[in-house]
């Protein structure tokens, strides 16, 4: 079977990591797989050397504005002629819309594979809307990455299934070893306030004199504007040897290994892959209940700590207590690890497997 993947880039981020698995696992699984993508672009994640890679913005790359439109329109077109595919999936709506109205008339299922959740659309622009509620309608099914946001679209999007994050690494079998005195935190630096740095900061500056030998890196990167705000609070709050911008890393899972707490701070989470991977090497993780994944990654008190969202004083006083209480982490460390199960690998592109089998036979 043939499969055309878009996505706009596979640099750093969540959904482009979660293409590069998905891409991987169906491709070893027999799959011919080719992604069209903006080659000039790095690529952060490996891609088996089976999968074709083509260039979203091939001989147009010097076109301006509209032009640069119509002739995108016409590129996808073609690139669907020459490869025929039995099916297409694309990655996100800022390109999905272009390929779905692209496309328009051509007889290929289309899976919409959305990467940012929808209960937050009340702020969004009338663009957004038209483009995620009324364009995604041109798809054969729409993939969300929660129970809550397919409640919450409803009727508005009658084909659409629940297809979380897989995890990206291999879950923890041996969690014996020690770990270092250290709360972890992860994301885009460029993204710092949806991911709530700004909280973290406050957060440990109402802790870090209570417990000296503890300290917080936050692993991502950013442009330079961003990092250096960044550093500003940290140093504004007198922690610059408290917390540390560690920049990016191509070796989280190693990394996650080595700390017992991850924290995530962030104000909204269309699914949070990086509270999954945490979880799923070992991590203890605290998060704050903010819409709309760790609720359904966490379950409380069990496998992890929800805070209620922006509850700043009871998140530092949770926090407080992982610190305290080594048998509470290894507790929800263990339990973590084997519920993480479910977001394997294996389980989750078994999932795409159905989804893909269905659009197909029954187009």
């Amino acid at each position: 079977m043939k499969i055309l993947c878009f996505i706009r880039t596979l640099n750093q981020g969540g959904a482009e990591r979660v293409m590069s698995i998905l891409a991987n696992e169906l491709s070893a699984r027999g799959y011919q797989i080719t992604i069209v993508t903006d080659i000039q672009s790095p690529l952060a994640y490996e891609i088996r050397e089976q999968i074709c890679i083509r260039d979203l913005y091939e001989n147009i790359r010097n076109l301006k504005g509209f032009f640069q439109k119509l002739a995108l329109h016409k590129h996808i077109r073609s690139i669907v002629r020459e490869e025929s595919p039995d099916v297409i999936i694309s990655f996100m709506y800022g390109l999905t819309y272009k390929v779905l109205i692209s496309l328009i008339g051509m007889k290929v299922p289309i899976i919409s594979s959305e990467h940012a959740c929808f209960h937050n659309l009340k702020d969004c622009s009338f663009s957004e809307y038209i483009k995620r509620f009324w364009i995604n309608k041109l798809a054969t099914v729409v993939t969300v990455l929660t129970r809550r946001d397919y409640d919450f679209i409803g009727k508005r999007l009658k084909h659409k299934v629940v297809m979380p994050n897989p995890v990206s690494f291999d879950v923890l079998q041996d969690n014996s070893h020690e770990r270092i005195k250290g709360i972890m935190a992860c994301g885009s630096i460029d993204r710092y306030e949806i991911k709530g740095f700004d909280r973290l900061i406050r957060i440990w500056g109402k802790l870090a004199k209570n417990y000296p030998d503890w300290h917080v890196d936050i692993i991502g990167g950013g442009n330079e504007k961003n990092m250096n705000y960044v550093k500003n609070l940290i140093e504004e709050s007198g922690l610059s040897d408290k917390i540390k911008l560690l920049g990016a890393s191509n070796d989280i899972k190693n990394l996650m290994r080595k700390y017992p707490i991850f924290a995530l701070t962030s104000r909204i989470e269309g699914f949070s892959l990086v509270l999954v991977e945490a979880m799923s090497q070992g991590c203890t993780c605290i998060s704050f209940d903010c819409e709309a994944g760790p609720r359904e990654i966490i379950n409380k008190d069990i496998d992890g700590i929800l805070v209620p969202d922006n509850d700043e004083e009871m998140f530092a006083k949770q926090l407080s207590r992982l610190i305290e209480n080594k048998e509470l982490r290894e507790k929800l460390s263990s339990n973590a690890i084997n519920h993480m199960q479910r977001f394997s690998k294996e389980n989750i592109v078994n999932k795409w497997e159905s989804l893909i089998s269905n659009v197909v036979n029954n187009k």
